[in-house]
């Protein structure tokens, strides 16, 4: 498996392995933590291109490589290459869905069926 900035014995030393679905296990299971473990405030927003406005708006999901002026570039100091060793999430201060389907989903599970259009 090729992770951005790590060789294959990397990836392997890193996670205790070369599998995606046992690397994505672990990853979830530490962001369900992250989650879980902290006060959040959940919103919608909505209008024309929503989602590719309010992506543009938060900056890459890696802070470290968010473009300033944007969110996570100007307020994180937090990276992958920070939070991987230490098996944890990256401390993002907002979390945007990446499509129309995906917001879709995130709606109906922090709000209900009732608020997904």
């Amino acid at each position: 498996m090729k992770i951005d900035g790590y060789t294959p014995e990397g990836v392997i030393k890193l996670w205790g392995t070369e599998d995606p679905k046992k690397i994505g296990e672990q990853i979830i299971a530490f962001t369900r933590e992250f989650i879980i473990g902290k006060k959040l405030i959940a919103m919608v927003l909505e209008g024309e291109d929503a989602v590719a406005r309010v992506r543009k708006t938060v900056g890459a999901t890696d802070p470290s490589r968010a473009e300033k002026g944007t969110i996570r570039g100007d307020l994180s100091d937090d990276s992958f290459k920070k939070a991987n060793p230490e098996k944890r999430k990256v401390r993002n201060l907002v979390h945007a869905a990446d499509s129309v389907e995906k917001a879709k989903q995130e709606i109906e599970l922090w709000f209900g069926k009732d608020m997904v259009r």
